[in-house]
């Protein structure tokens, strides 16, 4: 994060091989995902120069592809079957879909040929018209590095319409003396076409670690959907030494936390984790609102094992495109004033040596380190460095999401006092729990509707059918009704009713996708069903004992929507059929 003027020009430094013919050293027959990795090695490392790239405001990148590898690699997917369907859900890592493609970058004028590229996402980040990129420049060079990185990330800031979000929360973090990656903006085209605005930023990996740790020889752990819960730990990505797979130190953490009483508990996670680093790389994730992280979601986190430390882990903050928002209206059991979902910091919180050394950290933060007056004036110069270029968001979103934050920043420590007023305040919510799902069968269904009737009663509108095979179960449907509109979010939205002659009804509620991130959906064609893009819902509910209750929630997907017709304008029809796998979550 800069607070200065912006910088006027970039040399690019491409440290090559120590070898003049860069084209001889790829292999003649590598085209996809090689692991080539020929010609020379470079005579010397090359110098790290990377603060210049991270110095400037805005790169201007443009990437050359081969155009059915860009279809490629832009169409390749995680969806919640693959990542939350599979057996015992969470037992390994999600596997990765994703695989390079050579191309072209140019970065401020200066060429880079045979760079690797390739989809960065795992479901909100997901999208086919802007995906998020991972760059390596020694995918099939060996040694070729642009001012001394072989690699980083462009993110396209899906979650994030005031596009600042990810470098700001970074400061935030650094400001807590925490090491975090660099982060800027770039303005990228692909194959002549405008991307819009994505955020560099560095990746966390052994030049990262050597930076800031003065060692990358501790294990490196990244956590996505992950945390110290026997349906969780398994997510848990080994991210170096892969040597050794027992993952011995992290599983002692998952000990301590299973197996202590409360009166040993701080202590003995002590033995393991810098515990003063803990309380304050948590107290940051509750200045910025990291809802995503790792106390707000037991998601978007590192743990490394320093070294330097005695071993001690010690937490790296990622993923931080949805910070600085709003509390969800639904969160009336977290106070503003902490997070705690994860299950280190809820066992801490209610814990009252833990909740102490929590505040402590807190107020220490907010007396010395939180300065809103800096980061207001960093967001007003980015968002003119930046609005000219937006792409993916209207500059009436952008302005609005840029205004809520500097609100944010001058009001944040207030709310958080207020939310103290009475006393140190209860965290009531439980720990975060995984969407896991099982496949229990399949379902079709046909769906009829008229566009603008979401505010029609749910049965005088539109009819549908639907067929569930789920081990012979069945049901005979009586009474449907169908209604498509524009959700008060902006989301195209159908909501279907239907009811049975017995005591079961079922909603289904169907989210089309977002037509900056993904290609046209709402047109007559045969598509993915998908979950992403699509989010699609079905609500089973039994009224056998008088009320209403809901009896569970099922995701169809992994199958085909087929559109006879749709239109956005009031009357128009809407008709489609789908088929696909059934899921129920768990």
């Amino acid at each position: 994060m800069r607070f200065k003027n912006i910088c006027s020009f970039l040399v690019v430094v491409v440290g090559v091989l120590g070898c003049s013919e860069k084209a001889e050293t790829v292999r003649g027959d590598c085209t996809v995902d090689c692991e080539g990795q020929t010609g020379n090695e470079p005579l010397v490392p090359p110098e790290d120069q990377s603060n210049l790239l991270f110095a400037q405001d805005l790169v201007n990148i443009s990437i050359e592809i081969d155009e059915s590898n860009w279809d490629t690699l832009r169409s390749q997917y995680k969806s919640r079957a693959t990542v939350f369907g599979t057996p015992n859900c969470r037992d390994q890592p999600v596997p990765n879909p994703y695989t390079y493609f050579p191309g072209t970058m140019t970065i401020n004028g200066e060429t880079v040929e045979n760079v690797g590229f390739r989809k960065k996402a795992h479901l909100g980040s997901g999208s086919t018209i802007k995906p998020a990129l991972k760059v390596k420049f020694d995918q099939y060079i060996s040694g070729q590095h642009v001012l001394g990185m072989d690699r980083f990330a462009l993110n396209n800031s899906k979650s994030d319409p005031g596009l600042v979000r990810q470098c700001m929360s970074y400061q935030v973090f650094r400001d807590a003396g925490h090491p975090a990656p660099r982060c800027t903006y770039a303005k990228v085209d692909v194959n002549g076409v405008p991307k819009g605005v994505y955020v560099l930023l560095e990746e966390v990996k052994e030049p990262f670690l050597e930076k800031h740790y003065g060692s990358s020889q501790g294990n490196l752990y990244e956590g996505t959907a992950s945390d110290f819960r026997p349906e969780f730990i398994g997510g848990y990505e080994q991210e170096n030494n892969k040597d050794d797979k027992s993952r011995s130190d992290l599983l002692a953490i998952y000990d301590v936390v299973q197996n202590s009483s409360d009166e040993e508990f701080e202590s003995r996670l002590g033995e393991l984790v810098d515990m003063d680093k803990f309380y304050s790389h948590w107290a940051a994730e509750t200045m910025m609102f990291h809802r995503d992280g790792y106390s707000g979601n037991a998601n978007n986190h590192f743990w490394y094992a320093n070294p330097n430390n005695g071993g001690k882990f010690e937490l790296i903050g990622w993923g931080t495109d949805v910070t600085f928002q709003p509390k969800p209206a639904s969160w009336t059991d977290i106070p503003d004033s902490v997070l705690a979902r994860g299950i280190i910091t809820n066992k801490l919180y209610n814990l009252p040596e833990g909740r102490a050394k929590y505040y402590e950290a807190l107020d220490g933060f907010l007396d010395s380190k939180w300065e809103p007056e800096k980061y207001v004036e960093y967001i007003e110069k980015t968002a003119e460095v930046l609005r000219p270029h937006l792409v993916s968001f209207s500059e009436e979103e952008f302005d609005e999401n840029i205004e809520f934050l500097k609100t944010y920043m001058t009001n944040r420590k207030a709310t958080i006092e207020t939310a103290r007023v009475g006393g140190e305040p209860e965290h009531e919510a439980p720990v975060r729990t995984l969407p896991c799902t099982t496949p229990i069968g399949r379902i079709s269904g046909h769906i009829q509707s008229t566009w603008d009737t979401l505010g029609e009663p749910a049965y005088d509108v539109g009819n549908a059918s639907l067929s569930i095979d789920e081990g012979g179960q069945t049901y005979n449907i009586t009474t449907t009704g169908a209604r498509a509109g524009y959700h008060t979010d902006g989301r195209t939205r159908l909501t279907v009713n239907l009811l049975t002659d017995g005591t079961t009804r079922f909603v289904m509620v169907i989210y089309f996708p977002d037509t900056a991130f993904f290609e046209e959906h709402r047109q007559p064609g045969v598509f993915d069903l998908t979950l992403p893009p699509f989010v699609f819902v079905i609500l089973h509910y039994d009224n056998a004992s008088g009320r209403t209750e809901l009896v569970r929630f099922m995701d169809p997907g992994e199958g085909t929507l087929d559109i006879q017709s749709f239109g956005l304008n009031p009357g128009d029809p809407i008709e489609f059929d789908f088929s696909g796998e059934l899921f129920e979550r768990l």
